[in-house]
């Protein structure tokens, strides 16, 4: 038993030895130095993180042992470039992101400890596809809604800052995104769930680097969402810090009416199945 434990907690001390030479390296590299007030931060995120390993060990048993250190990588990974960009503003960003990180840890080990079994979350599928859409079209709302940077999708709360609702609403899925498929500039394109690409045969999005491994993670891991929807603008070019091209410009309002149509279809099919199992 020992010996199974020990190579189960192997791949996360791993995956913890990896995200700090990254996190250290990158600060040698561009600060010379590692700045000792993220020390407790992070030293509380290692200990959370093992807390909730050995959660998993005693409360859910035969679940993946690979996932954690996969996400322990991936967060890493984040931090360590929001952390790199934000030197000029002396690192408050990335110390709030370790702050929420430890906080979803928490939250993460109490879903652990109380939801024994995950499949009665299917019980309330309608019910998150609704919360979804609300979350999704909450910042258009005047008193609710700001604008960051050009992107009206965040939510401020008093006293509490911001939050993106959308990465709370992910269970029902539309990507709306810019798309290379070789049809002319501006052409707005449509792929369903089972035309996306999770098998890294054909690259469609220019952000497909994280879409194809998350829609893949969730395919094999049987959470994939019933119904994906990509609605997608041909792209003019795909550099860097550019304008939006003219006619990408002028497509952008069909993309949005097409997405509307979709949230209206799909509100009309859930009322649908609502009025049959009446």
């Amino acid at each position: 038993m020992i010996v199974t434990r020990l190579r189960q907690i192997s791949l996360l001390l791993i995956a913890m030895a990896i995200s700090a030479l990254a996190f250290i390296q990158m600060f040698q590299r561009t600060a010379g130095e590692f700045p000792m007030q993220y020390a407790g931060m992070l030293a509380l995120a290692v200990v959370l993180f093992l807390v909730l390993w050995g959660l998993i060990v005693r409360f859910q048993p035969y679940a993946s042992q690979s996932i954690l250190p996969c996400v322990l990588l991936l967060t890493a990974t984040g931090v360590t470039m929001i952390a790199r960009i934000d030197q000029s503003e002396g690192w408050a960003v990335a110390q709030r992101q370790l702050i929420w990180l430890c906080i979803a840890i928490v939250l993460s080990a109490l879903l652990i400890i109380f939801l024994k079994d995950y499949r009665v979350l299917r019980r309330f599928s309608y019910v998150s596809m609704v919360v979804g859409l609300v979350l999704l079209l909450a910042p258009m709302l005047p008193f609710a809604g700001q604008e960051v940077n050009g992107a009206r999708i965040w939510i401020r709360i008093p006293g509490l800052g911001q939050f993106q609702p959308g990465e709370f609403a992910k269970i029902t899925v539309i990507l709306l995104d810019a798309v290379k498929t070789g049809a002319p500039p501006g052409t707005v394109v449509t792929r369903s769930r089972d035309e996306l690409p999770r098998h890294f045969s054909l690259v469609i999005s220019p952000h497909q680097i994280g879409m194809k491994e998350v829609l893949g993670a969730a395919q094999l891991c049987g959470t994939l969402p019933r119904i994906i929807t990509l609605v997608g603008v041909e792209a003019g070019h795909t550099d860097f810090c550019q304008p939006m091209s003219a006619e990408v410009r002028e497509a952008v309002p069909q993309a949005l009416d097409l997405v509307e149509t979709l949230i209206a279809r799909a509100l009309e099919e859930y009322q649908a199945r609502k009025d049959a199992h009446a």
